[in-house]
């Protein structure tokens, strides 16, 4: 086998790493395995050896990282990765590829990216979909460089129903999906997790025989993912007022009205300053899993911009479900028939809907109300303290 030299090609990881790190300033875990993977893959020695398909794959991926900086939309990340591992002897069982957007401060993701091979029946996660995971897991403890691995589906779901909890939505849907076993690899961002990159095979116990070759090429799609996610999303943190600053305030919890209005109200005054009347109204009859604290900073964000709370102290907020969706509204009580208010009102909600966005929401402005969309997610009724998708 060839020597793969370190400084002419995984050397540069780490600096990669720090790159994109200023690149942005600018622009549970049950019967797993966390592992190092740059302990694994000996990233501070001299020398790898890569057969001729290790070399082209490693070629490959580089030469993919530089067509998503330059022109490809994140859609496309996950089957052209994927479509590079089939032809590696390895990799080629692995079945699916899912590139998935952190939603921190809240302990949700939302894939941006995913593709199933032609083994998988039907594709149960693909791009859209988003989840609570738990608040007290260990998905999130996970450290800059490990990496997450487990080798049966039916061990996790076993081990669930053994402690008599539900089983987290994501793995029950990987388990229906077929796959037996699979890796996480999660991407940081300035220190924070803003990202994973999940792999799976419908083979059991695949992803514990790789050696240190191997999991250098991981580590080469990490970062593949992470120029991804760079360049494709906003990885900046999300902003918020002092006194809603806890990464525990922003935890999933069972949608309550006269909570929420508590909560909306408590936010409303930290970054107004103002004590606003607040009336929250409900047509959802299902129980509702949400992050209070982010619904309430979107809408509070939206309430200032878009109403005079000088003259309109009284707020009423209409929740409704429109089919898998949770629909959240105000009305706004702007003159749109001024020119220099609509204007105004229009940029206002062109900058809305791309905050929104970036923490897996949407936002929408007419002649009338503005309107925050989010996923509906129902919560576990059996049990108000599961606080993850079921």
């Amino acid at each position: 086998m060839p020597c793969f030299s370190t400084p002419s090609a995984f050397s540069a990881l780490k600096t990669l790493d720090n790159f994109i790190d200023c690149f942005v300033l600018i622009k549970a875990g049950i019967m797993h395995t966390d592992k190092n993977i740059y302990k694994i893959n000996f990233i501070k020695s001299l020398k790898y050896r890569f057969d001729d398909a290790d070399s082209w794959l490693a070629s490959q991926i580089t030469n993919l990282s530089t067509e998503f900086v330059k022109q490809e939309h994140m859609s496309t990340f996950a089957e052209k990765l994927a479509g590079l591992l089939r032809g590696h002897p390895r990799f080629g069982k692995i079945d699916r590829v899912c590139l998935a957007q952190s939603l921190a401060p809240v302990n949700a993701l939302l894939v941006v990216s995913s593709h199933c091979s032609l083994r998988v029946e039907h594709n149960l996660m693909s791009e859209g979909y988003r989840c609570f995971v738990d608040p007290q897991g260990s998905l999130f403890q996970l450290k800059p460089g490990q990496m997450r691995v487990y080798g049966s589906t039916d061990k996790i779901l076993a081990t669930y129903n053994a402690q008599r909890r539900p089983v987290q939505r994501s793995m029950r849907l990987i388990h229906e999906m077929g796959f037996k076993s699979g890796m996480c690899l999660p991407i940081f961002f300035l220190g924070n997790i803003r990202g994973f990159l999940f792999l799976n095979s419908l083979e059991e116990q695949f992803f514990d025989g790789f050696e240190s070759e191997g999991y250098a090429l991981f580590s080469l799609m990490k970062m593949l993912a992470k120029v991804c996610l760079a360049v494709h999303t906003d990885a900046r943190s999300v902003m918020r007022p002092r006194e809603f600053a806890g990464e525990w305030q922003y935890s999933s919890r069972v949608f309550s009205p006269e909570k929420f209005t508590l909560h909306l109200q408590a936010m409303l005054f930290a970054t107004t300053g103002k004590h606003l009347t607040i009336q929250v109204e409900s047509s959802v009859e299902s129980a509702l899993l949400i992050s209070p604290s982010l619904v309430a900073l979107v809408l509070s964000s939206a309430i200032v911009e878009l109403t005079d709370v000088a003259h309109h102290s009284n707020i009423v907020v209409f929740f409704e479900r429109r089919g898998q969706s949770v629909c959240v509204r105000f009305q706004h009580l702007l003159d749109l028939g001024d020119v220099v208010v609509r204007h105004a009102a229009e940029r206002a909600s062109e900058r809305l809907a791309r905050e929104a966005s970036a923490v897996g929401m949407e936002f929408a402005f007419d002649q009338f109300f503005a309107t925050l969309t989010f996923p509906l997610d129902l919560a576990y009724d059996a049990d108000p303290s599961v606080l993850y998708s079921v």
